[in-house]
């Protein structure tokens, strides 16, 4: 898991929209807790795909 790789993703798939950064950190925090949550050490990329789903719902 990618902190900044994830937190890229989203600032350019929001770079037309009126999102600030602070949002878009806040965002990652959630994905990374849920994903620090999880009992197993090893996610795949799939499923961190369907967290930030879900987050930026």
């Amino acid at each position: 898991f990618d902190r900044n790789k994830i937190l890229s993703g989203l600032i350019r798939a929001c770079i037309k929209r009126n999102i600030s950064t602070e949002v878009l950190n806040k965002i990652v925090d959630d994905i990374e807790n849920e994903i620090s949550n999880m009992p197993s050490n090893e996610i795949q990329s799939k499923e961190i795909g369907m967290i930030l789903v879900t987050g930026i719902l």
